[in-house]
């Protein structure tokens, strides 16, 4: 696989991650760390295809996280964002279209604990309650208000 083609020879590869069906999803970061693109690979025939591109501003940079948490039911995954200024919860699917925002609020997300597929429900650890206390929360994957 040519990684060099978004970013040319200076970039970071911060995270691999194996799916289920033998392909694997990594994050390539480039170097002034303003972006960070998804791209999944499929070493069984050599492609490779684009999934998410997270964007800051050319000031800020992108926070890395181990977040990126892929369904074993469902062609979807788990993806944290601090697009809306706050890092949430977010349900893609693997074209890269987004499903559904899980999370929001004034509040940051800050680890996915598990996610309970059969139950339909993603236990995190966040700062909903206040800013000073961590707690573990559980939102629904059909979207709903974390409790």
């Amino acid at each position: 696989f040519d990684l060099t083609e978004s970013y040319g020879q200076d970039f970071y590869l911060p995270r691999v991650k194996w799916l289920p069906d033998n392909s694997l999803v990594i994050q390539i970061q480039n170097r002034p760390q303003t972006e960070v693109k998804l791209v999944r690979l499929f070493p069984q025939d050599g492609t490779s295809k684009s999934i998410l591109v997270e964007k800051s501003s050319p000031h800020a940079w992108v926070n890395l996280h181990n977040m990126f948490t892929p369904l074993k039911k469902a062609e979807c995954f788990i993806w944290a964002s601090e697009r809306t200024g706050y890092q949430h919860l977010f349900l893609y699917s693997y074209d890269g279209a987004l499903v559904r925002q899980l999370t929001e609020g004034e509040w940051m997300v800050e680890d996915i604990k598990s996610v309970d597929e059969a139950a339909g429900v993603v236990y995190f650890v966040g700062t909903k309650d206040s800013w000073l206390e961590r707690h573990l929360y559980a939102v629904p994957l059909a979207g709903g208000e974390a409790r």
